[in-house]
């Protein structure tokens, strides 16, 4: 559904859940890339019996997270439409300069659904891989990955 005030179009992107037992199967997967991905940060060898145990944890947290997963749905949409109003982030469509409405909304989608995996990521990892501040670095850093045309670089 989309209205046009003034110079904005209003577009309403409807998520749903299809299939709950499909997502219960991914749980499986992602509960398994978590642990394969933390581990290997850590330094705790895959199939070690702390990986192990690692993994059935964070399993037993992604099922329980899974009876939130429409709020997790819900934040994650309500994120990305602050972020896109703010002018935070922008939708890349490529060289399309007339997108339509369904673009925007899988592009959205998209958004939305890469949001909603990290706060599941974030919740499964409560109590099993959470540092303390004190095992943190006092500068966090990250580095992110650009395209070379995309971005001035100044001189230092």
């Amino acid at each position: 559904m989309e209205k046009e005030y003034r110079s904005y179009v209003e577009i309403e992107v409807v998520s749903k859940i299809q299939n709950l037992e499909e997502i219960g199967t991914d749980v499986e997967e992602l509960s398994w890339d978590h642990s394969k991905e933390a581990c290997q940060m850590i330094g705790i060898p895959i199939g070690s019996e702390e990986f192990i145990e690692i993994y059935k944890e964070l399993n037993k947290n992604y099922k329980v997270s899974m009876e939130h997963i429409k709020f997790f749905m819900l934040t994650a949409m309500l994120t990305t439409k602050k972020l896109l109003e703010n002018g935070l982030v922008t939708i890349p469509l490529g060289d399309n300069e007339d997108p339509s409405t369904e673009d925007v909304s899988k592009k959205i989608a998209e958004i939305t659904h890469n949001l909603m995996s990290s706060y599941m990521w974030l919740v499964a990892g409560k109590d099993v891989l959470w540092p303390s501040n004190d095992d943190l670095a006092d500068e966090i850093k990250v580095t992110y990955l650009f395209e070379v045309d995309n971005i001035k670089r100044e001189e230092y």
